[in-house]
């Protein structure tokens, strides 16, 4: 009787621990998940991790460049950020980030790639969809 009951509680102290553990991890599974697990990266100056949530390619340059990825988060940033719901077409989807500094809120649209199976953030769509949605903001004289 008792080594029953050992092995019971052995095996729900294996399921506790297995199941913090998968909860642990960057979601990769959806586009938001990635998104967050970007900022989450940033805000705690992990370049490595924020390396993981981009596209291969994106990856691969960041290797041949040193391997780092370009923090833009300033000393003393107390704002705050929040992830909406992705936009997803096929394997592309777009995920509106909201900022949000001493009152002041701005949304950005971060583009995900669907690859493997798993949503990774393309920087360079981002930056661009970024700039073109700069550029349908000015008034044309």
């Amino acid at each position: 009787m008792k080594t029953g009951f050992h092995s019971m509680l052995l095996l729900a102290a294996l399921c506790v621990g297995a199941f913090a553990l998968s909860g642990c991890g960057p979601d990769y599974t959806t586009p938001e998940g990635t998104v967050k697990a970007f900022h989450k990266a940033m805000d705690a100056d992990d370049k490595e991790a924020a390396k993981r949530c981009m596209i291969k390619a994106e990856r691969e340059e960041k290797k041949e460049e040193g391997g780092n990825v370009t923090v833009t988060k300033k000393e003393g940033d107390k704002g705050t950020w929040s992830v909406g719901t992705a936009t997803i077409t096929g394997d592309k989807a777009k995920v509106p980030v909201t900022y949000v500094k001493d009152g002041k809120s701005e949304t950005a649209n971060f583009v995900c790639i669907q690859e493997e199976g798993e949503w990774r953030i393309s920087m360079m769509a981002t930056i661009f969809g970024a700039l073109a949605d700069g550029f349908k903001g000015e008034s044309k004289e």
